[in-house]
């Protein structure tokens, strides 16, 4: 393949194979060669981002994810994804790796959010304790003059149940709990 792409996945693999499904259904094919070319790692080697960031006498998960990133910039990739925001965490230091442009996902998604809902002055996040935890997300809503909402501690359990049960075991989505935690 002289153009492609990598996906440095396998951390949720139900998460990037839905991400893998999304991108691929997102493309306008009248042939298979209207398909976007990319390589997909699916590392489900790497260790728990959660429990590393939260303590981390726990195993590090970034030397896996800098082979993924080397071996990756090595093929010659255009780009690279991390459909983990959790693995985000290393983030600056995965990018600095590589020449390549690297996507993030929470400024992409914050953009995304505040080009569509411009006049919004608050945005909630559900997402892993983490995600919570290591401020990605909430820093790239604070950094276009958002206010951060977060479900609070009796929450957490639910989103917890939904994220690591429903959707990375199950690869479904309990449409009631999601319900009950908006």
């Amino acid at each position: 393949m002289k153009h492609f792409f990598s996906i440095i996945g396998g951390m949720g693999t139900i998460a990037t194979e839905s991400y893998v499904r999304l991108i691929n259904h997102r493309v306008k094919i009248a042939r298979d060669q209207d398909y976007l070319n990319y390589i997909l790692v699916n590392d489900a080697q790497v260790p728990d981002r959660t429990a590393y960031i939260k303590d981390h006498s726990k195993p590090n998960f970034f030397y896996d994810l800098k082979d993924d990133v080397e071996g990756q910039d090595k093929l010659g990739t255009d780009f690279m994804v991390m459909p983990c925001n959790t693995a985000h965490y290393f983030y600056d230091d995965l990018a600095a790796l590589t020449d390549k442009p690297f996507l993030h996902m929470m400024r992409i998604a914050v953009h995304n959010f505040t080009d569509n809902y411009p006049d919004e002055k608050k945005i909630g996040l559900i997402a892993t304790e983490g995600s919570i935890y290591d401020h990605l997300y909430a820093d790239e809503i604070k950094r276009v003059g958002r206010k951060v909402e977060l479900g609070g501690p009796e929450i957490q359990p639910m989103v917890n149940e939904l994220i690591y049960s429903d959707i990375k075991e199950k690869g479904t989505v309990d449409h009631d709990l999601y319900h009950k935690i908006l």
